[in-house]
C-alpha cells in the first residue's frame, strides 16, 4: 500500500516538473519596449516618409523566451483578411518571404531569457490602385519542440487615411453583445453589407448577408472569431466571442 502510494507521488511529481518545463513561455514584445503585447491587436498604419512608388507599412516584434530552457522558435502568419491589392510578407531568422510563405522557413535558437529581435511584417501596396482597407492578420510564435508553447499576436494593417470619408463612417460601426449566443447586432451600417467570418486559425466558417442589421451566429461552436464587415463604404474588422 506504502509502495503504491510512493509510486503515484513521484509520478505526480514528475508530470509537475514535466508541466513546469514547458510551460507557457513565449512573450511577444513591442519593439524596444518591454510591453507584452501576447493576445492584444496592434493598428499600425503608413509613415510620413515612403519610398516611391509603393507604400509599406511594417511592424517589427521582439520574441523573448521567458523559460526555463533553450527553444528553437518558430513563426508563421495567418491572413484573416488581405486586400487583393496588397501584398503581405514576413521576415524571420535573417530571412524575407513572399507573400506565399505561411510559415518562416527559418527558426531562432534561444536560451532562457533570450530574445529574437528579427521578426518584421510587411504590407505593401500601390497608392494609385489599391483601395483603403483595414487588413487584418496574426503572428504565431512557438517552440519547434513544443508547438503548444506558444504566443499570437493581431495585427490590422491599415491604409485608410485619417481625413478619409471611408473612415469615418466605418469608425461608426459597432457590434453587440460581445459575446454572443445566437446573433450579433451590427450598428451603424450606412449600407447593405456582407459579413465573412474567421475562427482563429484563419479558416472562413460562415458568409453572409447582413440583414435588419442583425448577424446569424448560432450555427458556430462556442469560441473566438473575427468578422469582416464590406460595405460599399469600405470594410471594417472585429472580433467576437460565441458563448
Amino acid at each position: 500500500m506504502y509502495k503504491t502510494s510512493y509510486c503515484l507521488l513521484m509520478l505526480c511529481i514528475c508530470l509537475l516538473m514535466l508541466n513546469s518545463a514547458y510551460a507557457q513561455g513565449i512573450l511577444i514584445k513591442k519593439r524596444n519596449t518591454s510591453v507584452v503585447v501576447n493576445g492584444d491587436t496592434i493598428t499600425v498604419t503608413p509613415q510620413l516618409t515612403q519610398k516611391p512608388p509603393k507604400t509599406e507599412i511594417d511592424i517589427y516584434l521582439h520574441v523573448q523566451n521567458n523559460n526555463s530552457h533553450a527553444i528553437v522558435l518558430k513563426a508563421k502568419k495567418t491572413e484573416f483578411a488581405i486586400s487583393s491589392t496588397a501584398e503581405h510578407g514576413i521576415c524571420f531568422a535573417g530571412m524575407c518571404h513572399t507573400p506565399a510563405i505561411y510559415v518562416a522557413t527559418g527558426a531562432a535558437n534561444l536560451a532562457d531569457g533570450q530574445t529574437d529581435s528579427g521578426f518584421s511584417g510587411h504590407y505593401i501596396y500601390l497608392e494609385s490602385a489599391h483601395t483603403p482597407v483595414k487588413d487584418l492578420v496574426a503572428y504565431t510564435f512557438y517552440d519547434q519542440n513544443n508547438p503548444s508553447d506558444s504566443a499570437i499576436v493581431y495585427v490590422i494593417y491599415n491604409s485608410i487615411k485619417p481625413t478619409s470619408i471611408v473612415t469615418q463612417t466605418m469608425i461608426d460601426v459597432r457590434m453587440y453583445p460581445n459575446p454572443a449566443d445566437k446573433e450579433l447586432h451590427i450598428a451603424g451600417l450606412k449600407s447593405t453589407a456582407t459579413a465573412t467570418v474567421y475562427d482563429m486559425t484563419g479558416k472562413q466558417v460562415l458568409t453572409q448577408s447582413i440583414s435588419n442589421n442583425n448577424l446569424n451566429v448560432t450555427q458556430l461552436p462556442m469560441g473566438n472569431y473575427i468578422v469582416r464587415i464590406a460595405t460599399d463604404e469600405g470594410l471594417i474588422t472585429l472580433k467576437f466571442e460565441k458563448g
